[in-house]
């Protein structure tokens, strides 16, 4: 049966996947790691108290897909940054502004100063050439009855030459990249570290590592956001805080004891994992498409960690993150912890469909029954895109590969089993391959009860991990709470556009009304002949090709009636000739009804955390073999052709005599360093 290649997206409620499946097979995020880099700090840091008020993440510039970090403005707009020129009885409003000037301005002089006298009411600089005669110097003081620093002596000019012009300069540690950085940060968390590189570089001349340039910014982060290790302390209060505020919302976190010399410390655990939900995503998803897609994403912040989310869609094709999880890595025993926590408290229905890529660690984890990932309670399918990838990975055959992504998408069975045995004649190893996997759970035309609402692909959770890029690059604590922040924005917007289309009399979603009448212009041009005195049955001849439509089992020989779950063209035409209303047949879920009660339960405003009580419970801290080392970032991907890598078994990793813990040797325990 012949169809034109570009139809399958005539009849197609637009998911915004296949246009985007060429373009986005292999996308990489930068990984805001470390490199080797002999950055020497003082040590001291002005980071923002968890007792006080944190900026809401309203605040930063979130918004995805139109964000462009290539135009991050923010570097040296601090108070101090006042110009190139230090005078007599210039005023500063701190010390570290004074500071912060007197380093801006022999970077840009390329000179460097060293401190010859620093107390808490006078500061004072001196050339590093003053062996040489130079009487390069600054002074300031704070006056008794004031608290404002005054620059009461300046010698500006340097008599000294100098001859040692380095790519680096001593005071540009990463205390003073983090002060020139601070409004960048604020402004977009997720500015790529070699863009602080560059940014350095281009205003003061000096090349900067990325080691140093990394932790710079993750110290204007702390000073943004909180100081990193007291966010994890701050985590279980700040969830018991929040309770208040939205009842019936869920939360745990997994903890281990913390060892020192192989003795346990009392009143201190070590971070492990957490999950959360809150209540309105709890009660938004009964009323949203039982799909859900799941990824994991990296943490890009001091310490390491993965990122997962869940994901729903409501009515209007509106994505929806309903539940999210903190863990070590992308380990089997994570994926169940997540998966086992998702089912029990947001997802504790049948029938649900379950997408995800191929990664072992995810399939692990459905295979258990006990978490209730298996039929008739769920069903697993795969994205397309990373079928197509690890294909692509065993084969190294884009023209195949390209091929396989056709397969996936085609909704018409009859096409589908000529598309594939042209496919499978290739070799018998690319046959025997792809028959491994069940056509049910990578191709659209397979999913014959259209568990998949006709989502392919994993683009939903893709995009909601690109939602919260910036949050990545957050101390903990701050991240779950933009997690809050971000789905009072969703509630607030979409509930009232909902509310507004019930005013206006409508009965579904605009992308459903949108699709609806293109597939009725298409039907008028169809013939329809009746098949049955109950006028359910009816035979449409398209302009290519004849189709059978069978109403009562809401099924059309295209394939898009099943797939999309709403009328295709052949439907609406069968509909007309027998005067019916072809909407009865459009699935709930895309109603404004529907789409109302996904919004209907209001998030409430948590106001000022100061009110946040103390607790006797042990204090929470993380694991320090999680802070990123020095090296190379690896890239943040979503994953494609490196799927099917296995996790290595811990039998050949080594294991610690003091403390008997894996990854580790007694030389470099934790547990000895502590001591």
């Amino acid at each position: 049966m012949g169809e034109d290649n570009d139809d399958y997206m005539l009849d197609e409620l637009d998911n915004q996947e296949e246009e985007q499946e060429e373009e986005d097979e292999d996308i990489l995020l930068a990984n805001d790691h470390d490199e080797n880099d002999s950055d020497a700090d003082d040590g001291h840091q002005d980071i923002t108290p968890f007792w006080n008020d944190i900026p809401h993440y309203e605040a930063v510039n979130e918004d995805y897909p139109h964000e462009d970090i290539l135009d991050v403005e923010g570097l040296g707009r601090g108070p101090w940054a006042r110009g190139d020129e230090l005078y007599l009885k210039q005023e500063f409003e701190s010390k570290n502004d004074l500071k912060a000037s007197i380093t801006h301005f022999c970077m840009k002089q390329h000179h460097e100063a060293q401190v010859f006298e620093s107390t808490t009411s006078i500061y004072a600089m001196k050339c590093r050439n003053k062996e040489q005669g130079c009487q390069w110097r600054v002074r300031a003081i704070k006056p008794k009855y004031s608290n404002a620093w005054v620059v009461t002596k300046w010698v500006g000019d340097h008599s000294c030459v100098n001859q040692n012009l380095s790519q680096d300069h001593r005071q540009l540690d990463s205390e003073t990249i983090s002060q020139l950085i601070l409004d960048m940060v604020k402004e977009t968390p997720s500015v790529p570290v070699k863009l602080i590189q560059e940014r350095v570089t281009g205003t003061y001349g000096y090349n900067v590592s990325y080691r140093k340039a990394w932790k710079g910014k993750q110290k204007a982060v702390a000073k943004i956001y909180g100081d990193w290790e007291e966010s994890y302390a701050l985590l279980p209060r700040w969830f018991e805080y929040m309770l208040k505020f939205a009842p019936g919302s869920i939360y745990h976190i997994q903890h281990e004891p913390y060892i020192v010399n192989r003795q346990v410390v009392n009143g201190v655990r070590v971070f492990q994992r957490t999950f959360w939900t809150f209540s309105q995503c709890r009660a938004a998803f009964q009323w949203c498409k039982p799909v859900i897609q799941v990824d994991g994403t990296h943490l890009y912040g001091k310490y390491k960690g993965t990122l997962l989310i869940a994901t729903a869609q409501d009515g209007n094709n509106e994505i929806l993150p309903i539940a999210f999880a903190i863990v070590e890595s992308e380990t089997k025993e994570a994926w169940e912890y997540f998966l086992a926590s998702l089912r029990l408290y947001v997802t504790n229905t049948v029938g649900l469909c379950l997408i995800s890529d191929r990664h072992i660690s995810i399939i692990s984890a459905v295979n258990n029954e006990s978490l209730g990932w298996q039929p008739p309670n769920a069903y697993h399918v795969f994205c397309i895109r990373h079928v197509a990838s690890n294909f692509n990975t065993r084969f190294k055959d884009q023209r195949l590969k390209k091929k396989l992504m056709r397969l996936g998408y085609v909704p018409s069975k009859i096409h589908f089993d000529q598309l594939y045995a042209e496919f499978c004649s290739y070799n018998d190893e690319v046959a025997a391959w792809i028959e491994r996997i069940p056509k049910w759970q990578w191709c659209r035309s397979y999913d014959e009860d259209g568990r998949r609402y006709g989502h392919i692909t994993t683009n939903l959770s893709e995009s909601i991990n690109k939602v919260f890029r910036g949050a990545r690059n957050m101390p903990i604590t701050s991240l779950v709470k933009c997690t809050y922040s971000r789905l009072v924005r969703y509630w607030v917007k979409r509930g009232t556009k909902a509310q507004q289309d019930a005013l206006s009399g409508k009965l579904f979603s605009d992308v459903i009304g949108e699709v609806m009448t293109k597939n009725g212009e298409r039907a008028t041009s169809m013939r329809v002949r009746e098949f049955d005195v109950a006028r359910t049955t009816f035979e449409v001849d398209d302009l290519d090709d004849t189709y059978s439509v069978h109403l009562t089992q809401r099924r059309c020989q295209c394939g898009k009636f099943q797939a999309f779950k709403f009328p295709c063209s052949h439907v609406i035409a069968a509909c007309s000739a027998v005067s019916l209303n072809a909407a009865q047949y459009v699935d709930p879920a895309f109603s404004i009804y529907h789409i109302m009660n996904v919004y209907s339960s209001s998030f409430q405003p948590i106001g000022s955390e100061q009110g946040i009580p103390p607790t006797s419970d042990p204090k929470l801290i993380p694991d320090q073999w999680k802070l990123h080392g020095k090296g190379w970032p690896r890239a943040s991907r979503i994953r494609n052709e490196m799927d099917e890598v296995e996790v290595q078994p811990s039998s050949s990793r080594l294991r610690c005599g003091i403390c008997g813990q894996f990854g580790h040797n007694r030389r470099s325990c934790p547990t000895r360093i502590a001591n």
